[in-house]
Parts: structure tokens; sequence; C-alpha cells
């Protein structure tokens, strides 16, 4: 098992917030298969550079750069709440922006109504 496959197995062993066998299966089964895909790359990678090694020839080439899955993984973490921003624990240092105001609002404060 991979790093990334193994932290996310204990992760969602530790969250007793997630419904494993129910509502929740469904998201956790994907960010085990976006986990494996992320463990794998590397020694895919390593096989197409080796038959290439092998065979000069060859029109094998490695896949492009993955961009994609790691911010991925994060953003189904962060979905999970696996991460401390998806379980809100991220407060320290941070404003919250200014609510915009719609135009009553703003008339309503212009006005001192309200």
């Amino acid at each position: 098992m991979g790093a990334v496959v193994e932290g996310t197995v204990v992760s969602v062993a530790a969250a007793s917030h997630l419904d494993r066998e129910g509502k929740d299966a469904g998201a956790i089964a994907a960010l085990l298969a976006l986990a494996h895909k992320i463990d794998d790359l590397d020694t895919i990678i390593d096989h197409i550079l080796e038959q290439i090694e092998n065979d000069p020839e060859s029109k094998v080439r490695p896949p492009a750069s993955d961009n994609v899955s790691l911010p991925t993984y994060l953003k189904y973490c962060e979905s999970l709440g696996l991460t401390p921003g998806g379980r809100g624990e991220l407060v320290a240092g941070k404003k919250s922006a200014p609510v915009p105001k719609d135009e009553l609002s703003a008339f309503q404060e212009e006005h001192g109504i309200g």
C-alpha cells in the first residue's frame, strides 16, 4: 500500500462523521481511487522509462505531467471533512471577507431604516 492510500485509509477510519457504508461511500471510493492513482503514478512512469531504456526505438512515451489528481484528491478530502479547513478548524489569522451589501441594505443604511 502506498503512502497516500495508507494515509487516506487512516484518515477515513478516524473520521467518525463519515457514513462509510451509506451516503459517503461513493465519495470515499472516489477518494481511494485517486489515492491509488497518485501512489501508482511513479511506478508506472518507472516501468515506462525502463521499457524505453531497453528499447530506444519504442514508441512508448511517459504520460504528460499529472497536475490534476493531487488537487482533486485534496478537494475530495476537504469536502469530506478530512482536512483542517474542511473541518472548520482554520480560524486563527484569517478574516472573513466583508459581505457585499445589496442595494436594499445600502439604501436602508443610508436612510437610517431597519
